[in-house]
């Protein structure tokens, strides 16, 4: 486990460095590529379980769109979000997040949802909080950068380090 958490550790330094850190130092209004419309986005990494259940890969989903293009409108995002953990026992989610855009490059999102989860052979069903926050480069119409996440149930939690790739149209 250790292995894959230095190898993305490494991908999101490279992904840090691989793009001029000036494209995410301008004003929020200064965008390179649109993003008052949707984005289709992904986040791939790492999903610790906790000591009991362990740990595996996690790819997080999710579609969403600006609520305007000017002002306060153009900071913030809704859509619906999937995430599934590829563990020995199986954990799905179905979110609806909410996304604020602070500054260029950061974005922070709260997804209120539900977390399937198989314990011993039966699928149990849960309320959960998603929190996620990632810091992103633009690329054209793609976006690319390291992420983390949390997500809490009544009785459980995970967290999540991996990267994220945005496509915007």
């Amino acid at each position: 486990m250790m292995g894959i958490i230095r190898v993305l550790a490494l991908m999101n330094l490279l992904a840090c460095f691989a793009v001029n850190p000036a494209l995410a130092e301008s004003d929020h209004s200064q965008h390179s590529h649109d993003t008052s419309g949707f984005e289709l986005g992904m986040s791939l990494g790492q999903v610790d379980l906790g000591e009991e259940e362990g740990a595996g890969p996690g790819l997080h989903v999710h579609l969403g769109r600006r609520l305007g293009h000017h002002g306060i409108a153009e900071m913030v995002s809704i859509g619906v979000g999937g995430e599934w953990i590829f563990t020995e026992e199986k954990h799905y989610s179905l979110m609806l997040p909410v996304s604020i855009h602070p500054r260029r490059g950061l974005a922070l999102a709260v997804a209120p949802g539900f977390l399937w989860a198989e314990h011993e052979g039966h699928m149990e069903r849960e309320y959960s909080t998603h929190l996620e926050a990632a810091y992103l480069f633009e690329l054209g119409q793609f976006d690319l950068g390291p992420a983390f996440g949390y997500s809490k149930t009544a009785d459980e939690d995970h967290t999540m380090i991996g990267v994220h790739l945005g496509w915007h149209w």
